[in-house]
């Protein structure tokens, strides 16, 4: 009677054995995970606003019109006149911010940025050795670069009065159409100037000269030796234009550049027969 006891006992363990990893299996199977599993896998990250500002490193004061770079993902922002700056739709992350302003080291910083983080940016300010005037040339000259950098107009060439002088061009068109690759200015049968920009439909070229739009007939009257610097947005089929004495009355005067995100490329006006 001893030994069948036993047998029994030892029948009802080897059962309740079985069952216990019979359930184990079914617990761990694919597609049988615990609610609570499920509800510890972490949701992916949001985007949001990233709000920084740049400020002096010694006196704590805001610096206008610096330039803040995030170097891995190829975007850019101006600091306003409080010295603040944002880019939207930012991931969290570890990011590069490469921030430059004129008359300060330029600052390369990688943080680890968490959601809703503000950032804060202290430039050092080093030595400029220029005359007052020149100094707030190179001011207006570092803002109006600012606005280049944050226009969204792709490429951008920059021709400056060296390069200007040295040119044999009789006239600005003849300049543009030498320097720049894949912009070829043509007349349409209106006599204005248009352009193909990589083999797209022809585009009016918009001309401005000294912050103020003109016709673009103007790039055929104006000499390169006649100006101090020239840019041209090729994706904006855009041409501005700055005189020596523009930019010295406006940097004397403290004249800020006006945006230029309101500007878009517009298509050549078509006559009879086509441009």
């Amino acid at each position: 009677m001893k030994n069948r006891g036993g047998a029994r006992t030892r029948t009802l363990r080897f059962r309740r054995a079985v069952a216990a990893v019979a359930a184990l299996s079914l617990l761990l199977a694919p597609g049988v995970l615990p609610e609570r599993a499920h509800s510890q896998e972490r949701p992916p990250p949001e985007p949001f606003k990233l709000i920084g500002e740049v400020r002096d490193h010694a006196t704590e004061r805001p610096v206008e019109g610096a330039v803040v770079q995030l170097a891995e993902l190829g975007r850019s922002a101006v600091t306003d006149r409080n010295g603040y700056f944002e880019f939207p739709d930012l991931l969290p992350g570890r990011h590069t911010f490469i921030t430059s302003s004129f008359g300060y080291r330029t600052n390369r910083e990688h943080s680890d940025v968490p959601p809703n983080a503000m950032v804060v940016v202290r430039l050092g300010a080093i030595a400029v050795e220029l005359p007052g005037l020149e100094v707030t040339v190179e001011r207006l000259l570092h803002r109006i670069e600012a606005r280049r950098r944050s226009s969204g107009g792709g490429e951008v060439a920059v021709f400056t009065n060296r390069q200007l002088a040295r040119s044999r061009s009789s006239g600005l068109d003849g300049f543009v159409r030498e320097r720049t690759a894949r912009f070829e200015i043509k007349p349409n049968h209106s006599d204005q100037l248009c352009v193909s920009v990589r083999g797209g439909s022809p585009q009016l070229v918009q001309v401005f000269l000294d912050e103020v739009a003109v016709p673009n007939l103007v790039l055929q009257t104006l000499r390169p030796d006649e100006v101090e610097m020239v840019e041209v947005y090729r994706r904006l089929a855009m041409v501005r234009i700055y005189t020596k004495q523009f930019l010295q009355g406006a940097a004397h005067s403290g004249l800020a550049p006006q945006p230029l995100n309101h500007i878009a490329s517009r298509p050549c006006p078509r006559s009879a027969g086509g441009p």
